[in-house]
């Protein structure tokens, strides 16, 4: 008499396959969002220093409306020549330019630039 068994191998190798596939994407996964994570640390810590550096050249601007009105000096890294008023302002690896051009009794801003210089750290995710 042939009794009717139940064939588990095939069953179990398809079982271990399909929860080793399932652990290596859950890894994968894992370290997606982890990076994920640090680029946009990185990316906030960017914007951060840049609207930072963009308040810092709002100050120097009021400082030249004051310089202008004939109620304060210019600031010690701002340049005037022929008429325009040029600064640089750093602010870790963030640099501002500006200048304006003197019109009259007020100023045309002819430059205002915000450039970031360039570091490897950006591009190690790791």
């Amino acid at each position: 008499m042939e009794k009717n068994r139940l064939r588990t191998g095939s069953i179990a190798l398809l079982f271990l396959v399909i929860i080793l596939a399932l652990s290596v994407f859950s890894v994968l996964s894992s370290v997606t969002a982890l990076r994920g994570l640090k680029a946009s640390e990185r990316y906030a810590e960017h914007i951060s220093e840049v609207y930072e550096t963009e308040s810092m050249g709002q100050i120097w601007l009021m400082e030249v409306e004051n310089f202008l009105k004939g109620e304060g000096t210019l600031n010690k890294g701002s340049v005037s020549e022929d008429g325009t008023i040029k600064a640089e302002i750093h602010n870790g690896n963030t640099v501002l330019k500006a200048e304006l051009r003197i019109e009259g009794e007020g100023y045309r801003i002819t430059e205002w630039s915000i450039k970031t210089e360039w570091e490897d750290k950006f591009l190690n995710l790791l």
